[in-house]
């Protein structure tokens, strides 16, 4: 699992990803919570890391994908940025009306959107697979544009 590798001033690098699932303690206004490890990755020479598999997968992030980190209540939030849903009939992928507030169906989150430029209205299914651990997204057509 572990390979040193030539060249590098450390010495041993990791050559392939080892997932740890363990507690670390962080300390909260005083007190220490415990919270489970996902993942571990390492700051390289311009601040910049890579987001752990397990991370992007969870977050349905991809290529070209911005995240956004937040400071809340001592901790640091990564999340997913921005409107992901595009419009399956004219392709808008601006803001899109809420039609109604988010159910669920099996593992799915279901919204439904109304496309403001062609009037479209869509089911948009979101959820991660308990079998396989994977993100899972998909859009429905339920109204045509009027």
């Amino acid at each position: 699992m572990l390979a040193p590798r030539a060249g590098r001033g450390l010495g041993i690098v990791l050559t392939a990803f080892l997932l740890v699932i363990t507690t670390t303690r962080i300390p909260v206004a005083g007190a220490i919570e415990l919270m489970p490890v996902l993942a571990t990755t390492k700051v390289g020479r311009h601040y910049r890391t890579t987001v752990p598999r397990e991370v992007r997968r969870l977050l349905g992030i991809d290529k070209d994908d911005r995240i956004e980190w937040v400071f809340e209540d001592s901790k640091v939030i990564v999340r997913k940025v921005g409107n992901v849903v595009k419009c399956p009939f004219c392709d808008y992928d601006g803001e899109l009306k809420e039609v109604r507030a988010p159910w669920k169906f099996g593992f799915y989150t279901v919204k439904m959107f109304e496309c403001p430029r062609c009037h479209g209205v869509f089911n948009h299914y979101y959820g991660i697979s308990p079998r396989t651990s994977r993100v899972s997204e998909f859009v429905i057509r339920v109204r045509p544009r009027a």
